[in-house]
């Protein structure tokens, strides 16, 4: 009999030495901060610097100092160990720069984040998984200034419920990520390779590294992407080509997409551009408020599109994506440009789209958003997933596998599988992969069968069935057998790789909405039958 779990993260290994984002549903449990909107008072908060005055003034909690060495306060809360929570809280205005700090005691914190005057308003989140009983979370001001807070929250999260808002949600380290489209659609596990987003400010627009043509940036209170208010505007001030550029380096030969959050203000068009600052570049245009993609061009011999793409998000956000090769080593500069249509460069003064999340990767497609806002690169780890045999009933004799998988891409030269079974080596596996257009399965390491000439298609579920047996190997694709193994072995395994092939192997890039497993040979009516 098949082993039935409520809940996959009670049966799956997982890790993620990294926080990463998808698209979900998250709901939130009751208020834990106490007095989080500071109603007529500072009640439940301690000044622990003694230093400037605190007030509670229009349900804001209000921070003057005069002194170089700023102010702290504190406040404590009890939590459940292992559940999710989310702590946040907005600066609504700010003379001084000022931090959100949390601890497991009141002698220790870690920063959160940090922000200045400038980048007011400003919306501080974190999200863990709690592992004390206590948390402290701290509000500091860097020096001599006046700081006001708003919505200092603490509240457990809770995924994929009914009552829950679709948000671009940062999943703590080691937590799985369970993928949903705009249209609340779940597509599944998300299991993605280790990526790393070269730009060094992704969401503050304000910041230097970003330099600022024929236009004017402000923070905006529009709900972000991540359901807060990070995102910003950007303003036509000239009529003429008007940008935020970004500059970064990139390998000799490399391939590298460009993509960010886009929404409609009251420009129709914006497009993407990446150039090496002289004679050498490309742009992809992009309609905001029809969602689509519209035309691409390139200038010089250095820089080809290969790809763009646009996705549809919450509250009339769209991520906008351009992939493009170079033929040398060169810093690249990165631009969001407003356009009053298609194909043109150039916008009337005041024209203003909303932006948020951007990212540059060295790869061939975009994964999913990196967030990057200390002034260096940042990398999200891959999506480590899987199962030890012994966990499910496994027959070491016979068996079948029924998975629905979606890929990212086709374009790679290693094997992205949604599943496989092998024992931490090459010569003891069952490999099922798709590799450079072509599904392969894979027994012992040697015999290689059932290759699919035609290309799955990039973005569009396929539903993959297999079956393992003393000389009866068989791989079927969407209702059609496509090869038998008719003279192998059963090699022995112990592990079930989940969105890579077996306990090792690179990552699929892609979501698995569902894996089914029955401990013996089905026969291929039924295999074609449950994958048509």
């Amino acid at each position: 009999m098949t082993k039935q779990f409520s809940n996959y993260s009670d049966l799956i290994t997982f890790t993620r030495a990294s926080g990463g984002h998808a698209l979900r549903p998250v709901s939130y449990g009751d208020e834990l901060s106490p007095n989080a909107t500071f109603t007529g008072n500072i009640d439940g908060w301690t000044n622990v610097s003694s230093a400037g005055t605190v007030t509670a003034e229009n349900n804001e909690l209000k921070i003057v100092t005069t002194s170089t060495n700023g102010a702290v306060l504190n406040s404590s809360i009890t939590l459940e160990v292992g559940k999710i929570y989310t702590v946040s809280a907005t600066s609504t205005s700010a003379t001084a720069s000022h931090m959100l700090r949390m601890g497991s005691t009141s002698a220790t914190s870690t920063n959160i984040l940090a922000g200045t005057q400038s980048s007011v308003p400003k919306t501080f989140t974190h999200t863990f998984v709690a592992t004390s009983t206590v948390l402290w979370i701290y509000l500091r001001v860097l020096g001599a200034g006046t700081v006001t807070w708003d919505n200092v929250s603490v509240k457990e999260v809770t995924f994929d419920e009914s009552d829950g808002t679709l948000i671009l949600f940062e999943h703590p380290d080691d937590v799985p990520r369970v993928e949903w489209d705009s249209a609340g659609n779940r597509l599944g596990l998300l299991v993605e390779e280790s990526r790393t987003n070269l730009v060094t400010y992704s969401e503050d627009f304000s910041n230097a590294a970003w330099s600022k043509t024929r236009g004017d940036i402000a923070s905006v209170t529009i709900t972000d992407p991540a359901g807060q208010q990070n995102a910003f505007s950007w303003t036509s001030n000239d009529f003429s080509e008007s940008y935020l550029a970004d500059n970064t380096t990139i390998s000799s030969g490399a391939t590298v997409t460009f993509s960010g959050f886009v929404k409609k203000n009251t420009a129709d068009y914006c497009h993407l551009l990446v150039w090496d600052a002289s004679a050498n570049g490309c742009r992809v245009w992009f309609d905001l408020d029809g969602g689509q993609v519209g035309t691409n061009t390139s200038f010089g011999s250095t820089f080809t599109v290969s790809d763009s793409s646009i996705t549809e998000y919450p509250n009339g956000w769209y991520r906008c994506s351009m992939t493009v090769t170079t033929s040398g080593s060169t810093t690249a500069q990165a631009r969001f440009q407003m356009s009053n249509s298609d194909g043109v460069i150039n916008s009337s003064v005041g024209k203003s789209i909303y932006i948020f999340g951007a990212q540059v990767e060295q790869a061939s497609f975009p994964t999913s958003y990196i967030k990057s806002n200390s002034g260096s690169t940042t990398t999200r780890s891959a999506d480590v997933a899987s199962i030890p045999v012994a966990d499910f009933g496994f027959n070491a004799d016979e068996g079948t596998v029924v998975c629905q998988v979606q890929h990212f891409t086709t374009e790679s030269s290693t094997a992205h599988a949604p599943f496989g079974f092998d024992d931490g080596t090459s010569n003891n596996r069952m490999w099922y992969y798709q590799n450079k257009g072509q599904w392969i399965g894979s027994v012992s390491g040697s015999t290689t069968f059932s290759v699919d000439a035609t290309d799955p298609t990039e973005g569009v579920e396929t539903k993959v069935g297999v079956t393992y047996k003393k000389d009866d190997f068989t791989l079927y694709l969407n209702g059609s057998s496509i090869g038998t193994d008719t003279s192998s072995n059963v090699p022995v395994v112990d592990t079930m790789g989940i969105g890579r092939v077996g306990a090792s192997g690179t990552e699929l890039n892609g979501h698995i909405k569902s894996i089914k497993y029955y401990p013996r040979r089905l026969t291929n009516a039924q295999l074609q039958d449950l994958t048509s």
